[in-house]
């Protein structure tokens, strides 16, 4: 072998190491990501949640404004927008697009038809009944458009709705996909989940977390070791524990030991041994923790000390906050008017509003 093949071979094994080794086994991390694991990571993980909803409170910081040219119009918007919570459903549907990569607004148009077909015509601002906020795993695809002329080949036709909505009973409706907005960072519902890269650190976090607590439980209990003096009466000693004979003396203490450790201001009495227990030495998990939790945070391009606030004792730096909101502008700019945009021309098409150039504005953060 050559100098030269034998240089690229060793790069190579830099890079990927033993082509054999599974890590993903190794360290109990999952090869495939479902919709109700990613979901469930952000009910349930405060590292996922905190920063999940860290990008969606900025992003929605401040509601974006729709001018369509006219006081009327403008207000005749305005009250609608605060009659259906409009901008809290982005909000809330922009959280769930994070987390399973993309989420759904089912529009409710009062048009008369059934929700299985295309939208119709509404009159006006009144005409948009309601909308609500649905996880991924709440839609699957019954229908795609195959026209080949279609503008929406290859997109999702139909819908079929699983679960529940609002306050009504679950149930299973098939749904066109005009009444349903796809709120996701490219606007389709092939978007990964924010959570996706970061994943594997967000459960090494928790094993860490996890494991100190259950280490400090363990510690605190403490493991009892006895040992018997040299001249124990074993009668004796069967009597104190309250045992027939001597041969229940082991069960009995097991026992006495068990009532002891459920309680920490329990007592124990050992006639004819010594009881002494068995220190645990427990590592420090802080510094662990903090590189699983950086990892994920580089991932979202948060700021570490952004993510935890003050807790550590550390202040977010006007420079961590500049750059944390340079960040959320541009998604807003890639990803949310794009959604909007999306919204204002399917109202439009159905008669909401009217059919004039509408202007999005959008304050700075």
């Amino acid at each position: 072998m050559s100098d030269r093949l034998r240089g690229l071979r060793g790069e190579f094994d830099l890079w990927l190491g033993d082509a054999r080794h599974d890590f993903a086994r190794d360290f109990g991390w999952p090869t495939r990501l479902s919709l109700s694991a990613l979901r469930l990571t952000y009910e349930r993980n405060a590292l996922a949640a905190s920063a999940i909803d860290k990008i969606a409170a900025k992003t929605w910081r401040h509601s974006p404004v729709f001018e369509f040219g006219s006081d009327a119009a403008d207000a005749g918007f305005q009250a609608m927008a605060e009659r259906l919570r409009l901008f809290q459903r982005f909000a809330l549907a922009d959280t769930r697009a994070q987390v399973q990569g993309y989420a759904g607004l089912l529009l409710r148009v009062a048009d008369g038809l059934p929700l299985d077909q295309p939208l119709g015509t509404a009159r006006g601002y009144e005409g948009l009944v309601g909308v609500h906020e649905l996880w991924a795993d709440q839609l699957d695809v019954a229908e795609y458009d195959t026209d080949l002329n279609s503008p929406s080949y290859g997109q999702p036709l139909v819908f079929t709705l699983n679960g529940q909505v609002g306050g009504a009973q679950p149930t299973q409706t098939e749904v066109h996909a005009s009444r349903i907005l796809i709120v996701s960072a490219d606007g389709s519902i092939e978007a990964p989940s924010t959570l996706r890269a970061g994943y594997n650190a967000l459960l090494t976090f928790v094993k860490i977390m996890g494991a100190g607590g259950e280490g400090f439980w363990r510690n605190a209990r403490n493991s009892l070791v006895f040992n018997l003096d040299k001249e124990t009466d074993l009668n004796a000693m069967a009597q104190a524990v309250g045992a027939k004979d001597v041969s229940e003396i082991a069960d009995k203490v097991e026992e006495m030991t068990k009532g002891f450790q459920d309680g920490f201001d329990a007592s124990l009495i050992g006639k004819g041994m010594s009881v002494s227990s068995l220190p645990v030495q427990l590592p420090q998990p802080e510094q662990f923790s903090r590189i699983a939790a950086q990892a994920f945070a580089a991932t979202l391009k948060i700021p570490l000390r952004l993510m935890f606030g003050n807790e550590t004792g550390e202040r977010a730096s006007t420079q961590d906050i500049k750059d944390f909101n340079d960040i959320i502008e541009a998604r807003r700019v890639r990803e949310s008017r794009p959604i909007l945009r999306n919204f204002i021309e399917r109202m439009q098409d159905c008669g909401v509003f009217a059919a004039s150039q509408v202007e999005i504005e959008w304050q700075d953060l």
